[in-house]
């Protein structure tokens, strides 16, 4: 345990989760503002090319963005269950690693996989 309360699973896991998430700003931070614009000139040209009747999918495109934020939230709730369970995986190997000699020595290695089966399939 660390001095504020963190194991070193739960470090590790912050760790990859936050250079996950700058990998993925980086990489997909422009769309913030080049996806409205790329929507603008697309719903113009259409215009321009169908007519009037490109409107009615256009606005069942933006009605379908709340549709969109509700299943987007479903998925963070169910990261976020996925993630406290992971923190307690990656602990049991951490101390495994770090105790390799000692599991070794006293032949430990059934249980410790047993205990790490047993939190993927919660995972």
């Amino acid at each position: 345990m660390g001095k504020e309360g963190l194991t070193s699973g739960n470090v590790t896991n912050l760790v990859a989760t936050d250079t996950q998430k700058l990998f993925e700003v980086m990489h997909d931070g422009h769309m913030i503002w080049s996806c409205p614009i790329a929507i603008v000139v697309v719903i113009i040209l259409l215009f321009v090319i169908v007519g009037p009747s490109c409107l009615v999918g256009s606005f069942i495109l933006v009605s379908l963005v709340p549709l969109s934020k509700k299943f987007s939230s479903l998925v963070i709730q169910i990261r976020r269950k996925r993630v406290a369970v992971a923190d307690e995986r990656v602990e049991i190997a951490t101390a495994m690693l770090q105790g390799i000699k000692m599991t070794k020595l006293n032949n430990y290695e059934d249980k410790f996989e047993a205990r790490v089966v047993e939190t993927r399939q919660r995972e």
